[in-house]
C-alpha cells in the first residue's frame, strides 16, 4: 500500500477527518492494548472508554490548529485525568509512558491502513505523551510529599505507639514521641545505639535480638508479644511488630518498628482471667459464698446461696447482707477483717460466735456458720462470707443429746456398769452403778483414765482391751477382773467402738456385769468333771485286768467238758456279762484318751465298708430278732479304714436307732460310695417330736442320754465315740430330723484317711 505524506496545513484536516471517522476502531484497538497490559487491576471498562474518547477528541481538535504552546495547555485536562486513574491503579512513569505510546500506535495503525501519515500527527501524539508524563508526575510528586507530610505528622503524633527505623545493622536511626513516652529515651540518647538495649538480659543472653532481625528478614515482618525493658529499668509488656524494608534491587536497606504498650491490656486480662476463674470456683462452690461492698451491701450471691437461701442472685444483689444475715455487724465485720483475722461468725451485740441464725426469702430462719474475710476486686475492697447450712448437723446433735440423756437415764437404772472412754482412755461416761461399786463421784472420775483409780497391771489389762476395740472396729466380750471391796472379782465386759457421722471411732463404750459366783460355779463344775473323768479313766483301767480274768476263766471252764446244761448255762451268763463290761471299760478308755487329748488310735487296713456293715447289722438283728434292719449298699466299697472303729461307729448308731426309734417301725442303713468317699446313713421313725436344735447341738457331748423306747439307758458316751472315731477318720457325722422322715445321722468318710 502507498503512503499519501501531506503538507502540514493541508494534511491536518485530512487527518483529522479519518480518525473521527475511524474512532470506534482507534479506542478498540487501544483499549485491547490496555487490558493486556493491565490484567489484575480494579479497571472500570466506561471509566476506560471515557479516557480513550477524550484523547481522540484532543488529538481531532489540535490536528486542526494550534500553536505548540496551545497543543501542550489543551492536553491539560485529559492528562490528570489519566494521571488521576494512573496513580489509583498504582502506575509508575513507565507505565504512563507505554499506555501512552499504545495509544500512539493504535492510532498510526489504523491511519497507515488507510494509507495517511503525516509528521504533524506523530508530533501531535508525542506531546500528549509528555503532557499525560509531565501530569502524571508532578500528581504523583504531590501526593508523595503530602504522603510523607502526613506520614511525619503521624509518626509525630502517634504517642501511643513508639514507632521507630533500624537500620540494617540493628541501630536506631529515629525515633518519635511515642518511642520516647513508652521507652523513657530521648532521641539524643538512643539514636544510633543498638536495639537490644530495650530487652531483658536474660533475652539478651539468649540471643533474642538477633533472632527476631532475621525472622523479619526472611519472613517479611516478626509479630509478638514480649516483655521490654524502659531506660528507668522497669520491665513493660509490648506489642512488637517488627518490619524489614527493602529497596528496589532487594538489598536490605532497614527495619520499621512499631511498638505499643501493652502492659495495661495484660494485666486487664489477666484480671479478667483471674475473675473469670474465681466465678466458676463461686459458682461450683458447694457452700454459699456472699460478697459486700463496704456499705454491706450485696455484689456476689453464687448458685449455692440462691438453693440455700431461696433468692436469685438478681433479686439479691444490692440489698443488705443483714436481710440474710441479721445477726452480722458490718462494723465488726470490717474490723476484725482489717486485722486479717478471718472470722468463723458474727453476731450483733454477742461478739464472734461459731454459728448464727440466717434467714431464708421466705422468711425461714435457720442456723448456718459463716467464716468472713477481706478481699479485693478491681482495687475496691470486699467482705466475703462463706456460709454452710448446718440444719441437719444441728437437728443430728439434738437428736444424739437426746439419745445421750435417755441412755444416761437408762444407764442409771441398771445394775450393770455403764462407762465411755475417749481413745487417750480418759471417761466420758459413768453411770450410777460404776458410782457406787467403785466409791467415786461422776466429778472425780470424768476426764480421768484407769491409771488414776486401779493398779498398774489392771490398767496395762483394760487398755489392752481397749486398743483391741478400737483395732478390730467391733465388739468385744472379754473377762476382767475387778478390785471390789478389797478383792478381786470376775466381771463379764461387753467393749464396743462409738462412731462419729463421718463413721470414725471416737471413744470405746463398756458394760460390765459381776458374774463372780457364776465362775466359781463354772470353775467348780469344771473341777468336778475332771475329777469324774480321772475317776473313770482309774475305774476302767482297773477294772480292765479283772474282767480279762473272768473272761479267760469262763473260756476256760466252758471248754471243760463234764459240765452239766445248767453250769454251762450259768458260766456263759458270766461270760457274756464280763464281755458287756469289758465293752464298757473300753468306751470308758476311749472316753480318757480323748479328753486327755491322746485322741482315738487308728489302725488303717484296706477294708470293705459293706462287709463291715453287713457283720454289724447281722449281729444287730440277732440281737434284737423282733425289730427290722432295711439295708441298701450302692457304689465302690473298698477304702482304707480302721475296721473295728468303723463297726464301733456302725454298731452305735444302729443301737441308737433300736434304742430311741419306734418299735414298729424299721431302722434303715443305706451306704453310697462316690469316687472320694463313703456316706453311711442310720435312719429311725421318731418316737415323738423330731429333735430339737438343743439337742442336736449337745447330743454328741459325752455322758449325754435320750429317752429310750425301753431298756435301761448306757453311759451316755455312744455318740460322743461316734463323732470321735469319725473324725479321727477325717470325716465328719451330722444329724438330721424332721416329722416326716424321723432322725438320720449321715456319716461321710474319705476312703483314705491321712493319718496323724
Amino acid at each position: 500500500m502507498q503512503v499519501q505524506v501531506f503538507s502540514e496545513n493541508a494534511g491536518r484536516e485530512t487527518l483529522a477527518h479519518a480518525i473521527e471517522r475511524r474512532r470506534d476502531e482507534i479506542r478498540r484497538a487501544w483499549l485491547e492494548r490496555l487490558r493486556a497490559d493491565l490484567s489484575g487491576h480494579d479497571v472500570d471498562a466506561a471509566e476506560l472508554v471515557d479516557l480513550a474518547d477524550g484523547y481522540i477528541d484532543r488529538l481531532t481538535q489540535l490536528l486542526r490548529g494550534g500553536s505548540p504552546v496551545e497543543r501542550i495547555s489543551a492536553w491539560t485536562d485529559i492528562a490528570h485525568r489519566y494521571a488521576v486513574t494512573g496513580i489509583r491503579l498504582g502506575f509508575d512513569i513507565e507505565q504512563v509512558v507505554r499506555e501512552m505510546s499504545q495509544l500512539r500506535s493504535a492510532v498510526a495503525a489504523v491511519l497507515a491502513a488507510e494509507g495517511l501519515s503525516s509528521d504533524v500527527l506523530h508530533t501531535v501524539l508525542d506531546e500528549a505523551i509528555a503532557a499525560s508524563a509531565a501530569e502524571f508526575s508532578r500528581l504523583a510528586n504531590a501526593h508523595l510529599r503530602e504522603a510523607e507530610e502526613r506520614y511525619e505528622l503521624l509518626v509525630a503524633g502517634a504517642r501511643e505507639y513508639a514507632i521507630f527505623l533500624l537500620d540494617a545493622h540493628g541501630r536506631v536511626a529515629s525515633w518519635n514521641s511515642g518511642a520516647e513516652r513508652i521507652k523513657g529515651y530521648r532521641a539524643s540518647e538512643i539514636l544510633g545505639q543498638p536495639y537490644d538495649v530495650f530487652f531483658l538480659p536474660e533475652d539478651r543472653a539468649s540471643g533474642e535480638p538477633s533472632r527476631l532481625l532475621a525472622e523479619a528478614r526472611v519472613n517479611g515482618e516478626h509479630k509478638g508479644r514480649h516483655r521490654r525493658l524502659r531506660k528507668d529499668g522497669s520491665v513493660f509488656w509490648a506489642d512488637v511488630t517488627l518490619t524489614a524494608v527493602f529497596d528496589d534491587s532487594g538489598a536490605l536497606r532497614g527495619f520499621s518498628k512499631i511498638t505499643r504498650d501493652a502492659t495495661a491490656q495484660v494485666e486487664a486480662e489477666a484480671e479478667a482471667m483471674q475473675r473469670e476463674r474465681l466465678s466458676a470456683i463461686l459458682e461450683s462452690a458447694v457452700d454459699a459464698i456472699i460478697a459486700t461492698d463496704s456499705s454491706g451491701r450485696i455484689a456476689l450471691f453464687n448458685r449455692a446461696a440462691e438453693r440455700a437461701f431461696g433468692c436469685t442472685a438478681a433479686d439479691a444483689v444490692g440489698r443488705s447482707i443483714e436481710t440474710f444475715l441479721p445477726g452480722a455487724r458490718l462494723s465488726s465485720i470490717s474490723e476484725e477483717c482489717s486485722a486479717h483475722r478471718p472470722l468463723p461468725g458474727l453476731v450483733a451485740d454477742a461478739g464472734p460466735f461459731s454459728t448464727l441464725e440466717a434467714r431464708r426469702a421466705n422468711g425461714e430462719e435457720f442456723p448456718v456458720e459463716v467464716t468472713f474475710a477481706p478481699t479485693e476486686i478491681g482495687g475496691a475492697r470486699y467482705y466475703a462470707a462463706i456460709v454452710r447450712d448446718i440444719s441437719a448437723r444441728v437437728r443430728a446433735e439434738r437428736a444424739r443429746r437426746e439419745a445421750e440423756s435417755r441412755l444416761e437415764e437408762i444407764a442409771d437404772n441398771t445394775s450393770a456398769l455403764i462407762y465411755i472412754k475417749d481413745r487417750e482412755g480418759r471417761f466420758l461416761l459413768v453411770n450410777r452403778a460404776f458410782e457406787r461399786v467403785f466409791g467415786l463421784t461422776r466429778a472425780q472420775m470424768l476426764g480421768k483414765t484407769d491409771a488414776d483409780f486401779f493398779s498398774p497391771d489392771l490398767v496395762a489389762r483394760f487398755r489392752e482391751s481397749d486398743l483391741e476395740v478400737v483395732a478390730r472396729g467391733s465388739a468385744l466380750t472379754v473377762e476382767e477382773l475387778v478390785p471390789v471391796g478389797g478383792r478381786l472379782r470376775t466381771n463379764l465386759s461387753v467393749k464396743f467402738p462409738l462412731r462419729d457421722e463421718d463413721g470414725e471411732i471416737y471413744a470405746t463404750g463398756g458394760i460390765s456385769t459381776d458374774v463372780n459366783e457364776q465362775v466359781e460355779a463354772r470353775d467348780a463344775l469344771e473341777r468336778e468333771g475332771q475329777l469324774r473323768e480321772l475317776f473313770v479313766g482309774v475305774l476302767a483301767h482297773d477294772l480292765r485286768n479283772p474282767l480279762n480274768a473272768i473272761i479267760m476263766t469262763s473260756a476256760a471252764l466252758l471248754a471243760r467238758r463234764g459240765l452239766d446244761d445248767s453250769a454251762v448255762k450259768n458260766v456263759e451268763r458270766i461270760a457274756n456279762g464280763a464281755k458287756r463290761i469289758a465293752g464298757l471299760v473300753d468306751v470308758l478308755l476311749d472316753f480318757t484318751r480323748v479328753r486327755s487329748g491322746a485322741g482315738i488310735e487308728l489302725q488303717l487296713r484296706a477294708a470293705s465298708f459293706h462287709d463291715i456293715c453287713r457283720h454289724v447289722v447281722d449281729e444287730a438283728a440277732a440281737a434284737q430278732p423282733t425289730r427290722k434292719i432295711e439295708c441298701s449298699f450302692e457304689g465302690d466299697p473298698a477304702g482304707e479304714w480302721d475296721a473295728v472303729r468303723i463297726a464301733q461307729v456302725v454298731s452305735n448308731l444302729i443301737s441308737n436307732a433300736l434304742a430311741h426309734g419306734r418299735a414298729d417301725a424299721p431302722v434303715s442303713v443305706n451306704v453310697r460310695g462316690t469316687s472320694s468317699e463313703i456316706t453311711l446313713e442310720v435312719r429311725n421313725a421318731n418316737v415323738g417330736a423330731p429333735l430339737a436344735r438343743e439337742q442336736i447341738d449337745r447330743i454328741f457331748d459325752p455322758f449325754t442320754r435320750g429317752s429310750r423306747t425301753g431298756g435301761r439307758g448306757g453311759l451316755g458316751l455312744g455318740l460322743f465315740i461316734v463323732d470321735q472315731a469319725v473324725r479321727a477318720h477325717g470325716g465328719a457325722v451330722r444329724v438330721e430330723s424332721d416329722a416326716e422322715r424321723g432322725t438320720a445321722f449321715v456319716v461321710t468318710l474319705p476312703r483314705h484317711p491321712r493319718t496323724p
